[in-house]
């Protein structure tokens, strides 16, 4: 059972951060290129990646633990992690603007507003890609506490790699942070630990669920 778990937290992490990472390299060529595309272009390119990641990854569970309905299962990833992030990405913009910007939180340091705001946006997005995953897939038993607990494990994930990035020097808000894009590097390697975690947490789920029935037949029982 090992194996299909770990391959879950793997392909989770791939497929649904792959698509970030071409995004990225994208809008890097298009600067060194000195093309300067519309931000509508750059949005709605991104917008592609990040669904087309969520159905890559539907895809892959399907392949790794044999599960019924690959297209359903594919299109409930797409559309649970697409609207998923971009539900948490328009969370993280108000609250940015009511707790930073409107001076709520102005005696808070930075990277705790930062911690407070993105440790609870992974726990969405986790939570609501795991309960669609679960419930096409026909896992059914449990599957709240499962998809809850595959977002607590997401969140805890994400701060772990958050604090252990502040203790290495990488603090967000910390003088010459944007410089050196480190909201950004924390957010991604945050958002990768946190895909990989919640992926094994799926993957040890999905296989309990579709584990082969014992096979009671004459032949193998050695009774007629």
């Amino acid at each position: 059972m090992k194996r299909p778990i770990l391959m879950s937290g793997v392909g989770t992490a791939a497929s649904l951060m792959g698509g970030v990472i071409v995004a990225v390299v994208i809008n890097v060529l298009l600067d060194r290129l000195r093309i300067h595309a519309p931000d509508q272009i750059l949005i709605l390119l991104a917008m592609i990646l990040i669904f087309g990641g969520g159905a890559l990854w539907g895809v892959l569970l399907t392949r790794i633990h044999g599960l019924p309905h690959r297209m359903g299962t594919s299109i409930a990833g797409s559309l649970s992690f697409g609207l998923g992030v971009i539900g948490a990405a328009t969370l993280l913009h108000n609250l940015e603007r009511i707790l930073v910007a409107q001076h709520h939180l102005s005696g808070v340091p930075v990277h705790i507003i930062f911690t407070m705001l993105f440790v609870p946006a992974t726990f969405l997005v986790a939570t609501i890609g795991s309960s669609a995953i679960l419930l096409v897939s026909g896992n059914r038993a449990n599957w709240i506490r499962s998809a809850l607990l595959t977002g607590l494990t997401a969140s805890l994930s994400f701060l772990i790699m958050d604090l252990i990035l502040d203790g290495a020097g990488m603090r967000v808000g910390a003088p010459r942070a944007v410089e050196h894009s480190t909201m950004l590097t924390v957010a991604f390697l945050g958002s990768t630990a946190a895909a990989f975690s919640a992926g094994a947490i799926l993957g040890l789920v999905l296989s309990r669920g579709t584990s082969p029935a014992p096979d009671h037949s004459p032949e193998r029982t050695g009774t007629m």
